[in-house]
């Protein structure tokens, strides 16, 4: 029901006007400076958790970075690895081609150290002079090419079966370095096969040439420098990190003879690239 004009003031009449006296006679300057003082500093440290936070973003993608140890990121591939380098090690520790090499007399000299012979200038030219009255005890037995032939074939499989201390390992490598590695070793022959090869005598070694022997002895120091510089590091390397059983050492195997390389590099191609080119058939 609406309420008539004189109500209405009665109603207006009884308002308290004593609270509005109270606000009037309040300051709220200061607390409104108070405030915007707050609202600038809370402004600034927002910005300063923003950027904080931005940058942070590079951090989280470099704590996502997986440290490898010995190639491997964690134990799981760390077994895996190890699963395929043991029986590589095992084959490396072979000793019985080095042994036949110590019984026939051929494994001390040229190549023993991990270098070829070099060629100068001088002795390519005494080399074709000498081209057509070659001695006949020069020339290679079948055996000697074949033994040759299959140190080219580790020395290819083993550079990509295990590339360094810190890289992966090609499984399919390491089987086809483990198979020269057995051939070389198991060769039924391998002692009628070694003493085809053709000697060093006077002459030979007055032009430096590269016989097929000396080679052959290049490749083997270079075996023993793979097995023991990249194959049982990395495999110390995997056992010590992730705390995995190793196998027990086989007989060891003969150490490379210590040489004048430098670089340290972990690969067996490249160390015969940097030393020598060998000669075409």
């Amino acid at each position: 029901m609406k309420k008539s004009s004189a109500e209405a003031c009665t109603c207006v009449d009884t308002i308290d006007t004593s609270n509005y006296d109270k606000l009037k006679a309040c300051n709220t300057k200061s607390a409104s400076d108070d405030i915007k003082v707050k609202k600038k500093a809370c402004i600034k440290g927002f910005i300063t958790c923003k950027t904080a936070q931005d940058d942070s973003v590079d951090g989280v993608g470099t704590c996502k970075k997986v440290n490898r140890c010995g190639g491997a990121p964690n134990k799981t591939e760390a077994a895996r690895l190890l699963k395929i380098l043991n029986p590589l090690k095992e084959a490396l520790a072979n000793t019985k081609f080095a042994a036949a090499l110590t019984k026939l007399g051929l494994n001390a000299g040229a190549g023993s150290d991990g270098k070829l012979p070099t060629r100068t200038r001088l002795t390519q030219l005494r080399l074709a002079r000498l081209a057509d009255s070659r001695q006949t005890n020069s020339t290679d037995g079948q055996g000697c090419k074949d033994i040759e032939a299959e140190w080219k074939n580790f020395n290819t499989s083993g550079d990509k079966a295990v590339p360094g201390v810190d890289g992966d390992v090609d499984s399919d490598e390491t089987t086809n370095t483990i198979s020269s590695l057995d051939k070389l070793n198991n060769r039924a022959s391998l002692e009628t096969d070694l003493g085809s090869c053709a000697k060093e005598d006077a002459r030979q070694l007055t032009v430096t040439v590269t016989l097929t022997i000396v080679k052959i002895r290049f490749y083997v120091f270079w075996c023993g420098w793979f097995q023991v510089t990249v194959v049982e590091i990395k495999i110390t390397i995997i056992t010590i990190s992730f705390g995995l059983p190793s196998l027990p050492s086989p007989s060891p195997a003969p150490a490379p003879v210590a040489t004048s390389a430098t670089g340290g590099g972990r690969h067996i191609a490249k160390q015969i690239i940097k030393r020598a080119a060998f000669s075409k058939k």
